[in-house]
Parts: C-alpha cells; structure tokens; sequence
C-alpha cells in the first residue's frame, strides 16, 4: 500500500486482506470507508471554494498575507454579488 493512499483506501485494503470479521462489522467498516470519503470529498470542495473567495478578497483589499475571518469573507461575497448584480464590474 503506497504513503499516498487515502485512508478510505488504507481501510478497504485492510479490510479486505481481513477475512475473519463478521459480515455486520465488515459492512460498518466498509460503510465507513465510504463515509469517510464522501467527507473528505466534500471537505475539499469547501476548501477550494475558500481559497478562491479569499484569493479574490486579498485581491480586492490588497491584503495579500491575510486571510479574512470567514463570516466577514461571506458578507464581502454577498456584496460583491450585489454589486454585480447591479451592473459593476468585478
């Protein structure tokens, strides 16, 4: 099993080299697995989504080393969406 495997990955693997589990807690594990994943990708889609809001407030603000507070980085959005909406330019 190779460092880079997600642990969603690491877990499948050893559940299947482990054959001696009961059926209900090989289904729990696998259940997890799978769980654990769709975290881990729902994780990272807030995670990219973050980092391009606030790329774009350091942007705006000129405030490249800081990372806004994360209701204040909404309210930034929202206005900026307003602002769009009603006929400025980004």
């Amino acid at each position: 099993m190779s460092d880079t495997a997600t642990l969603p990955e690491k877990l499948r693997t050893a559940l299947n080299r482990t054959r001696v589990l009961p059926i209900s807690l090989r289904e729990l594990v696998a259940e997890a697995a799978d769980e654990l994943e769709t975290f881990e990708r729902s994780f990272d889609l807030r995670w990219k989504a973050d980092m391009r809001a606030i790329k774009r407030w350091q942007a705006a603000t000129g405030r490249k080393l800081t990372w806004p507070d994360h209701a204040d980085l909404c309210v930034w959005l929202l206005e900026e969406l307003e602002r769009v909406k009603n006929g400025a330019t980004p």
